[in-house]
């Protein structure tokens, strides 16, 4: 871009005018500003200084909210695209930005690295991430569609080859990570027939939900595939087969083919119900159909439709069946509005506003009466009806625990109740929404009629403080809602730091015990070094060596380490450890003291433990360093001390996964000091 000076205008991209430097930002993703533009001088760094984050992480899809995923992924991640890898590479692939990291951020941005593409983040994370527990990376992997990450991960830890990489890569639609799965699976023959049809079929109703009806025909040939495949032991089986025809020629053989077809039936249902809920109208017609109306439950193939597919797909798969009971279709329709209030579709009001007036064949409007009685506000009646109500009202519920997490959730609601139907479950919604961080829908909730009093339930608060959301903590305290340690616990089970640090100075009273309860539990969840240190020095919480090494970071380690150092040294001359040693925690009451030993104490043994077998490799690198460089003889202690901690554990018959890689964690560091 050279211009000559007497044009007055730029001569190179460095001279531009403060105006189009940031209408030429605005065309560029934030992280290439925040890393490249931003650099180009002082007048680029001034035009756009509001630029100081690089992102890393971008939303989870919604189906990894539903209730049976849970939330036992919270290392699963999502890389930001574009990937920043220069930066990344540049700033995490040197150890010292690992040392401030728990356990579980390092699993967790172990996880961005694998779904981010980039093989360089990728081995800069591995090289630093100083842990083992590669489950949550790989499915981060499978869920971003990286073939080559997931094989590098399996390899490294071979644990990690399971179902949920499968169902994970199905969901997404990540055809080729489906592929690489199942040519894996086959070079392992670690799985019989049937389990390898079973999981087909899990992965076939996974990729409905997802909407990916490419990948549910390459599973379904799969399956037809290993159907025609000669079984294990076959020659044996028909050999047994032949002679029992010849004893026994009246042989019931109908009843295997009977049985058969009825697993077949219900895998049609499976898949016409989740291709429902996925948005395929197409794909779910044909599976109603090899199902038929004694297998499907019309109401819930309507209310599932209701929930993912558009307008047009749910017009035409709610007529699929036609229930001749008056009662049953007024309750369909309700329910339909109500599926229909939290889906994900944009159409989505005028779905409620369809449901609603839903004509019959003879062209009679079905307007659903508004729901009486006590029973969650639905429409009740005896038999089928009944049983109608409450299989529906399960439906609803698990797409209002998505949908509680809608930006827009308490408009919808305000919909819903404009059309005259009444909230299913005042208070299991209320609950959803303060677990969901949604101040505005659980504000809406509570001013209802049915939402009355509902603010000061126990059971509101603990989901309220296990979301960790402050501003919903804030707004049930300003309704005058006591918030105690029980709640902080809740906090610190889920690992909610920020919650915690404002429970820190909010709540009232709690005995130390509790708050050390608190303590033990946020350390547990790998909550950060500074939350950790509030929790001690503002409600005295003790400090345990040993929990804080298993899922803590290095630097809490050091904390606590230098910690329980000092506290020894004062409680030293106090005979039966005095009130200078209460805030050690159990593992390090009269352990003695760690500086100076001409052994390891039984604190630190009983840590480099917890750290090893937790597979957190950075904490337990940095104990065994410690106790080396102060001169205590560890090497012929330490191998004893773990072989006797695995194999105190009888319950499963020996050493477990973890207990054996603590074992050969240790047995190779002390080969490679040796050897130094």
């Amino acid at each position: 871009m050279n211009r000559s000076e007497d044009s007055g205008m730029a001569k190179d991209w460095g001279d531009l005018p403060k105006e189009l430097i940031s209408v030429v930002a605005s065309y560029l993703p934030d992280n290439d500003i925040a890393t490249s533009v931003k650099l180009v001088n002082k007048l680029y760094a001034s035009c756009l200084s509001e630029f100081r984050v690089v992102r890393l992480s971008q939303p989870l899809p919604q189906w990894t909210k539903r209730p049976f995923n849970g939330n036992d992924h919270l290392g699963l991640a999502l890389a930001f695209q574009p990937w920043p890898s220069r930066g990344f590479v540049a700033h995490w692939g040197r150890p010292e930005p690992w040392r401030c990291l728990t356990l579980p951020q390092r699993r967790r941005l172990l996880s961005l690295a694998a779904s981010s593409g980039d093989a360089g983040s990728l081995e800069a994370a591995l090289a630093h991430c100083g842990c083992t527990g590669f489950e949550e990376p790989a499915a981060s992997a499978a869920l971003a569609g990286r073939v080559s990450v997931c094989d590098k991960l399996v390899s490294r830890e071979p644990s990690t080859f399971n179902l949920q990489l499968f169902s994970f890569a199905a969901e997404a639609g990540q055809l080729e990570v489906c592929r690489w799965y199942w040519r894996r699976r086959e070079e392992l023959q670690q799985m019989s027939p049937m389990e390898a049809v079973m999981q087909l079929r899990d992965a076939c109703v996974a990729a409905c939900w997802g909407g990916h009806e490419e990948l549910v025909s390459w599973l379904e040939q799969q399956h037809q595939q290993l159907e025609q495949q000669p079984l294990p032991h076959q020659a044996q089986q028909q050999q047994q087969q032949q002679q029992q025809q010849q004893e026994l020629p009246h042989l019931n053989m109908a009843g295997a083919a009977a049985r058969r077809s009825a697993a077949d039936l219900r895998h049609a249902s499976d898949m016409a119900l989740a291709a429902a809920e996925g948005g395929l109208a197409e794909l779910c017609a044909r599976w109603a159909e090899t199902a038929g109306p004694d297998q499907l439950h019309p109401a819930m193939l309507a209310c599932k439709a209701a929930l993912g597919c558009s307008l047009a797909g749910l017009q035409q798969l709610a007529s699929f069946y036609y229930d001749p009971s008056p009662g049953i279709r007024r309750v369909i329709n309700h329910f339909m509005a109500q599926c229909a209030a939290a889906s994900p579709t944009p159409d989505w009001k005028e779905k409620v506003d369809w449901a609603l007036q839903r004509q019959d064949p003879a062209g009679v409007p079905q307007v659903p009466e508004a729901p009486q009685g006590p029973a969650a506000g639905v429409p009740q009646g005896p038999g089928d009806e009944a049983r109608t109500t409450r299989l529906l009202s399960e439906v609803a519920q698990t797409a209002f625990f998505v949908a509680a997490g809608f930006p827009d959730w308490h408009l919808r609601l305000q919909h819903v109740r404009s059309r005259g139907l009444l909230l299913l479950d005042a208070v299991r919604m209320t609950n959803e929404a303060a677990a969901a961080g949604n101040t505005a829908a659980l504000t809406w909730l509570l001013d209802q009629p049915e939402g009355q009093g509902l603010a000061a339930s126990d059971e509101l608060v603990w989901d309220a403080a296990a979301g960790g959301h402050v501003p919903v903590l804030e707004c049930l305290r300003t309704r005058g809602v006591a918030i105690g340690v029980s709640h902080a616990t809740a906090a610190a089970w889920h690992g909610r730091g920020e919650a915690l640090r404002w429970m820190a100075g909010a709540v009232a009273g709690g005995s130390v015990a509790a708050w050390s309860e608190v303590w033990r539990c946020a350390t547990d969840a790998g909550v950060d070094l500074s939350t950790l240190r509030l929790l001690h020095e503002q409600r005295g919480a003790a400090v345990d060596l040993a929990a804080v090494a298993a899922a803590g970071s290095v630097e809490a380690v050091e904390w606590a380490f230098g910690l329980l150092e000092q506290e020894q040294e004062h409680a030293a001359g106090v005979a039966g450890g005095g009130t200078a040693g209460a805030s050690v925690g159990a593992t390090g009451a009269g352990a003695g003291a760690c500086a100076g030993s001409a052994a390891p104490s039984a604190v630190s043994l009983e840590a480099l433990w917890a750290a090893a077998h937790a597979g957190n490799w950075a904490t337990a690198s940095w104990l065994l360093l410690v106790l080396r460089r102060r001169g205590q003889d560890c090497c012929h202690e330490l191998l004893p001390f773990f072989r006797r901690k695995a194999e105190s554990d009888e319950t499963w018959g020996g050493p477990t996964d973890l207990e054996l890689a603590a074992l050969r964690w240790l047995e190779g560091e002390l080969e490679r000091a040796a050897a130094r």
